[in-house]
């Protein structure tokens, strides 16, 4: 599972990547589009992930089926689409697998420089076959976390939240890709990230959640609870030190 878990990502990777400058966009919603490389990558997933396993269940950004099956994979072809709508290298394919209602594992490739962020519960996390771990950042005003409001309301709250960051912490960093971010503090290249329920869908964090939890993290929700890997949530994910510390401000905005 672990080696076509990778071989998927890497073909839709490689299809996101030679259609960057040639796609034809959608608007969803006024701030929510969708390429056809996103339904073009999502339909080879799952025509794969069927073929391979018909049994299983399976979740996108476009369309889920459940059915109460044991093993259920969550998929979001493009992790970023609106970077990706403008031509911009940050995006990402976002696989994970869950079994029993727990995420098992999960990979995340960031094709455009092929980066793979892999992990399987219980045996850490990797990149590109490297073990990763957490920064050891321990003081909130030397931490750099990724933060954005969210784009689908909320923006008083969000940009409330904005502020205080920017007066608690020494930088607040935002890529557009949730996934990406999870997957960047999973290996040290920032401290934390925090997302509103509404930027934060079950396909964006899935497997990134995992990854950063293998290598050291924590994830929960703003009120420091575990969060339900399969369902909809605020969502912290830190470096484990700064954890408490990010809570003792987002309990103020759950």
């Amino acid at each position: 599972m672990k080696r076509f878990m990778i071989d998927l990502a890497k073909r839709a990777g490689k299809l996101a990547d030679n259609n960057l400058f040639d796609k034809s966009i959608k608007y969803k919603s006024t701030k929510d589009v969708v390429t056809d490389i996103d339904i073009k990558i999502e339909n080879m997933i799952k025509k794969e992930i069927e073929k391979k396993y018909p049994d299983h269940a399976i979740i996108s950004e476009e369309s889920d089926d459940v059915s109460g099956k044991s093993f259920t994979w969550i998929i979001d072809p493009i992790d970023g689409t609106m970077n990706y709508s403008h031509n911009l290298p940050l995006y990402c394919i976002s696989i994970a697998v869950v079994k029993d209602k727990k995420i098992i594992m999960g990979a995340v490739y960031s094709s455009f420089y092929d980066e793979l962020f892999f992990s399987k519960k219980g045996e850490g996390s990797f990149l590109n076959e490297k073990r990763i771990k957490v920064s050891d950042t321990s003081a909130i005003e030397k931490s750099m976390v990724y933060y954005s409001p969210s784009a689908r309301g909320g923006f008083s709250k969000g940009f409330l939240l904005y502020n205080t960051f920017t007066r608690e912490l020494e930088r607040v960093r935002s890529l557009g890709t949730l996934a990406l971010e999870i997957c960047y503090v999973a290996s040290g290249r920032g401290d934390g990230v925090v997302r509103f329920s509404s930027g934060a869908k079950i396909w964006d964090f899935a497997a990134a959640s995992l990854i950063l939890k293998e290598a050291g993290g924590k994830v929960t929700d703003f009120s420091g609870m575990d969060i339900n890997e399969i369902k909809q949530s605020d969502f912290v994910g830190t470096n484990s030190l700064i954890h408490d510390d990010i809570i003792d401000v987002t309990a103020n905005f759950s």
